[in-house]
């Protein structure tokens, strides 16, 4: 009697959380409207030493707008290494569009090139299209601590501490992009040129424009990014090609073919006017229309109706947004004849004004700063860095939503486009963008009702899983399961119920660091059943930069970094901190019989991981290998665990726990969670011609799976929590330290300006005598991005 009223009390308890705190899979809605986002991350700096800190905030904005969004509440910030494996994931909180976060760089870090990657659950919908990717460079304290140059003589002993390249360098390349898209004979037209690198770095070139005679009829250079520009009146049935040098070799190269008849489209920018010229190679009488879009969304639609070989038509500009537009050109069956890019600059837009208290400085003294924009709510972020030691950003919020994240591929330099002190931006704006291709398909898919959505806008953290029969381990449906963590704040107990599969979800949780949580399925009557599993987190898969080198320098160590790492190992000295030398392994072979009899050779050392309590945060063996297993990679969707790859081909790991092989039920043993494990072994083992991955797995207890009849208790990593930026404060003290060598002088991830846009805000300065660069980024309620830098000096 007693236990049956426990069980009542139970249902009604789980009946009452259901009603009030139910966990459901989310359903689209028949009216729901496609949205699209965007996120920018501003790093404290883009060049970091080995053992240093990252600093960043993260602006959630709509892609078409610019709006700040709430639309998702939960950011993945990857950190990626050279070989294009992610090295950890943080779940960043975003509130009311943003979120700030911090990455230690630890030591055991190579030094290389490293890729920020952040996403949201959303952007998973439409593939990489939205993903935000940022490239850092982390140099060694090992690197030459006074600047180097590599000429053809030293070059090669100059890149010694560097990593080799992943992929064997290509040659380099020159391509020709005729304006409007194509060349069209007797029609005169500007013809852009590329040159790049192997990889894929914009660099100079010169060249002539050769026809099928031999006769030279244009000649053009490329500027220091890659780029150059001249014009051309193709013939009829006539064919060119270039001689183009570049990096001191002489390429040849095949111009686009020649159409013996069609539509060109030219566009010339006045100050207030976009001067648009079509000409025709046919005199006959046609309708077409004009067009004018912005992140997808037409501004303009105007038909046109030419009764000759060229037809003029003005737009004014001052009607159009900031930003990027395609002209395009339509025939009467609304295919597009050809389109032009170009970029609306308001002379007012986005303005910002950093000023100080004084011009120049002494160590350690108080710099105030004052902050001036447009009227209007704005959410901004700060940095302040030493300038002498880091070199300058490649980019900001301003260029990277602008122009970065609507075309096609890197752009270099991209803050150029935006220095009101570089004259001939405009001129290099209208280049970049007659030779890098526009984003628009995804634009183009905002009308496409066929996109199915996979993934939802996460509010908090989700937890996934299912229930199996503990016997069959056949799915078991209509389950109840709860949750319950005593460590979150407000609610502590959630509950489900599995669906016709046994899944269940719980989403967004407000989940701060680690929280062990209890997860418990029992059925109508109360009675504990089937066996509770969570599901893997996996990242997204990382596409490996082809032809692009993972050096930690390129050719060239520069004063910047030169400063950066001598300071860096200052500051270690100061620490006490000693560098280790490198330790070399040498692979030994051991013969493995498999449970068949079959004998294979190890290939090389195993890779052991002693599981500890700090490993508890990747949930599961699947997730713990795919993180901390640099050869693992994401598996087939019906396979269960990781796998690996092996002559090119994805291979499936052979998996033994406790000494005994499974050849089925392996998902049992990937999604239980790591803490059951005390020990993984990864070893590479070949008979023959043929190789395996063998995953040996030992557990805490002999039958792992006896502890979990309807329960399961786990440690599940929630929103990563910030840490504190260490501000000091040297007023008033008679004896300041001697040195300070903070090469990030003040982070402040929050600054609200007021309503007449004005802010302010303060810092100590470090030690010695030094150039600081206040770096001010954010964006306004309005969509406009702002960015800032001012430098100031610092002197003994």
């Amino acid at each position: 009697m007693l236990r049956r009223k426990h069980l009542t009390l139970l249902l009604i308890m789980l009946s009452v959380v259901i009603g009030a705190n139910a966990q459901n899979t989310p359903a689209t809605p028949s009216n729901f409207k496609l949205f699209f986002e965007k996120i920018y991350l501003h790093t404290d700096r883009d060049t970091y030493v080995k053992g240093d800190t990252l600093w960043f905030k993260a602006y959630l904005t709509n892609a078409q707008t610019n709006k700040p969004i709430k639309t998702s509440g939960t950011l993945y910030v990857d950190l990626i290494a050279p070989d294009a494996h992610v090295i950890s994931t943080e779940f960043v909180r975003l509130n009311n569009g943003s979120g700030n976060a911090d990455i230690e760089l630890t030591d055991t870090l190579a030094a290389g090139k490293y890729r920020l990657r952040a996403y949201t659950n959303w952007m998973k919908n439409f593939g990489d299209a939205f993903i935000y990717e940022k490239e850092i460079t982390i140099v060694d304290l090992s690197a030459p601590a006074t600047p180097v140059t590599a000429n053809k003589k030293d070059k090669k002993k100059a890149s010694q501490p560097q990593t080799a390249p992943i992929i064997a360098p290509a040659l380099p390349t020159v391509r020709f992009f005729p304006e409007g898209g194509s060349m069209i004979a007797g029609i005169s037209s500007l013809i852009a040129v590329k040159a790049e690198d192997a990889n894929g770095k914009g660099i100079p070139a010169t060249g002539a424009v050769i026809s099928a005679a031999g006769d030279t009829i244009a000649r053009f250079k490329c500027d220091d990014l890659g780029m150059g520009l001249f014009a051309l009146l193709p013939a009829k049935g006539q064919t060119y090609s270039a001689t183009a040098k570049v990096a001191n070799k002489q390429l040849p190269v095949q111009l686009p073919a020649v159409l013996s008849q069609g539509l060109a489209l030219q566009v010339k920018q006045t100050d207030s006017l976009l001067h648009v010229v079509i000409s025709n190679t046919s005199a006959d009488p046609a309708q077409y229309t004009l067009t004018v879009k912005h992140s997808g969304q037409t501004i303009i639609s105007q038909a046109l109706a030419s009764s000759g070989l060229q037809t003029a038509a003005k737009i004014s500009s001052r009607d159009l947004p900031e930003g990027i537009v395609a002209v395009a050109l339509y025939d009467t069956q609304g295919k597009p004849n050809c389109e032009r890019l170009v970029y609306i600059h308001h002379p007012d837009f986005g303005y910002a004004k950093i000023s100080t208290d004084k011009r120049v400085y002494a160590p350690f003294e108080k710099t105030t700063v004052q902050f001036d924009t447009d009227a209007g709510a704005t959410n901004l972020s700060v940095a302040v860095v030493d300038a002498m030691a880091v070199p300058q950003q490649a980019d900001d919020i301003l260029s990277y939503l602008m122009l970065g994240s609507e075309l096609h591929g890197h752009v270099e330099q991209a803050r150029r486009y935006f220095d009101a002190n570089n004259a001939n931006r405009f001129k290099q704006l209208d280049l970049l963008l007659l030779t890098q291709g526009w984003r628009d398909f995804i634009w183009r898919r905002l009308t496409d009702t066929t996109i199915h959505i996979d993934h939802t806008a996460e509010k908090g953290i989700s937890l996934s899983g299912f229930v199996k029969d503990e016997v069959n381990h056949k799915a078991m449906p209509a389950l109840n399961v709860s949750l319950y963590a005593s460590g979150l704040e407000g609610t502590k107990l959630f509950a489900t119920r599995t669906d016709t599969k046994g899944h269940f979800i719980f989403a967004d949780l407000a989940i701060y660091d680690k929280q062990f949580v209890k997860l418990s399925s029992i059925n109508l009557k109360g009675d504990s059943k089937g066996t509770v599993y969570v599901d893997t987190f996996f990242t997204l898969p990382v596409k490996p930069v082809l032809n692009k080198r993972t050096d930690t320098l390129p050719d060239t160590v520069t004063p910047a970094i030169a400063a950066l790492i001598k300071k860096a190992g200052t500051a270690n000295q100061l620490k006490g901190v000693t560098n280790l030398k490198e330790v070399k392994i040498t692979a030994n072979k051991n013969i493995v019989t498999l449970d068949n009899g079959r004998k294979m050779m190890t290939w090389g050392d195993p890779q052991i991981f002693n599981i500890t309590p700090q490993d508890n945060q990747y949930r599961t063996l699947t997730w713990f290998l795919q993180q901390r297993d640099k050869r693992a990679i994401l598996n087939d969707a019906n396979r269960p665990g990781v796998a690996y790859m092996i002559d090119g081909k994805k291979t499936q790991p052979l998996l033994m726990i406790n000494g005994s092989m499974f050849h089925i039920d392996k998902e049992l043993y990937f999604n239980m969670p790591i803490e059951k494990y005390k020990r993984v072994e990864v070893t590479q083992l070949v008979a023959g011609s043929r190789a395996f991955f063998l995953i040996s797995a030992y557990t805490k207890q002999a039958n792992p799976l006896i502890d979990n009849p309807g329960y399961l208790g786990l440690d599940v990593q929630g929103y990563y929590q910030a840490r504190t930026f260490y501000k000091p404060v040297y007023e008033g003290e008679a004896n300041p330290p001697k040195t300070d060598m903070r090469t990030t002088i003040h982070w402040q991830p929050y600054l609200k300006t007021d309503a007449d846009g004005k802010a302010t805000f303060s810092f100590y300065n470090t030690s010695g005598s030094t150039t600081a660069s206040i770096i001010v980024q954010g964006i306004k309620d309005d969509g406009t991005p702002i960015s800032e830098v001012l430098n100031y000096e610092v002197k003994q």
